[in-house]
């Protein structure tokens, strides 16, 4: 089975393609959050950037599109098209900062590139130079973006590039612990937590403590990860999916599981994001976008139809 992160000639792609998205109510939640989606997709190129003057005012998902380097910005949750941002060069990861701006790793140039909420132009461009970045994380405490790197142009070693405030060149950090870093996510004091996989291509999982700038690697135990999935603290514990069993573990900081949210009918849910009571999942493996209740699982209670994809990564977040 192809899970939505591997290094192909050029970089960690996600693929798959987008047919007519839209979202089918299957039980009514309280959803009171923007949707920030991503999601590798084939879709028709579509020219210059444009966005819907009232796309702004709502709730958004992006959708990224590696094969035709476009970003494809539906309105969420009704699934109809507000927009395309183009100019990207294999555009993978997303994440939102606290203004409700949404960050976008452009990885064949080997930047990440900044958006208002509704924006056409990016309000930012910063240099991850030498690096594949596919993910990223805002600390909502100190402004900080960390950018996953899966591995370097000339294929050594993931890292993790820390913007201070989000300005300016990254300090690099590497471990021996990491040969790929895939998935990465703050919790609210400044502790970043990542995955990916070690040198013997076994699941990694570590943190990066505040003020630190060495990774320590997490043992997850009474967990076993498959293939390494979203990173997400929430409620005072580590949310760490697992790709290859449709699964969402929950650990403290210090690796105990202390639960699982079982994704029923999920084939690939890549990158999640938790809100309250809901989950979502963008499923690379039968192509929707999935939302589930938290922690619980179980069936979704909503679902995004009309997506044939191979890979995709969520962040959801107010704007």
């Amino acid at each position: 089975m192809k899970f939505a992160l591997g290094i192909t000639a050029s970089v960690a792609t996600l693929a798959g393609c987008i047919n007519g998205a839209q979202l089918v109510p299957i039980t009514s939640v309280q959803q009171t959050f923007v949707a920030s989606v991503h999601l590798s997709a084939v879709h028709p190129g579509l020219g210059a950037s444009w966005m819907d003057p009232d796309a702004k005012k709502g709730r958004l998902l992006y959708i990224s599109d590696a094969g035709t380097n476009d970003v494809v910005v539906y309105r969420y949750p009704s699934g109809t098209e507000a927009g395309v941002l183009t100019g990207f060069d294999e555009p993978q990861g997303e994440c939102v900062d606290r203004a409700g701006n949404v960050w976008i790793s452009n990885s064949l140039k080997s930047n990440v590139l900044e958006y208002a909420h509704g924006g056409t132009t990016a309000m930012a461009s910063l240099p991850d130079r030498g690096q594949y970045p596919v993910g990223c994380s805002v600390d909502k405490k100190s402004g900080t973006l960390a950018v996953s790197n899966i591995a370097t142009r000339s294929k050594h070693r993931g890292s993790l590039s820390l913007y201070a405030n989000a300005t300016g060149s990254p300090t690099i950090i590497t471990s021996p612990d990491f040969d790929e870093v895939y998935f990465v996510g703050y919790d609210g004091r400044g502790n970043l937590f990542l995955d990916g996989y070690n040198d013997s291509h076994a699941f990694q999982f570590g943190e990066l403590a505040d003020g630190s700038s060495t990774i320590e690697p997490i043992t997850l135990n009474g967990a076993t990860v498959r293939f390494p999935g979203g990173v997400q603290f929430d409620d005072g514990k580590v949310n760490v999916g697992d790709q290859g069993g449709a699964v969402i573990y929950q650990a403290t900081e210090t690796g105990t599981i202390t639960g699982s949210t079982p994704l029923s009918g999920a084939v690939d849910c890549v990158q999640f994001f938790i809100r309250g009571n809901a989950v979502v999942c963008p499923d690379a493996g039968d192509g929707g976008i999935e939302t589930y209740t938290y922690p619980a699982g179980g069936s979704p209670i909503q679902v995004i139809t009309g997506l044939v994809s191979q890979g995709g990564s969520t962040t959801v977040n107010l704007a």
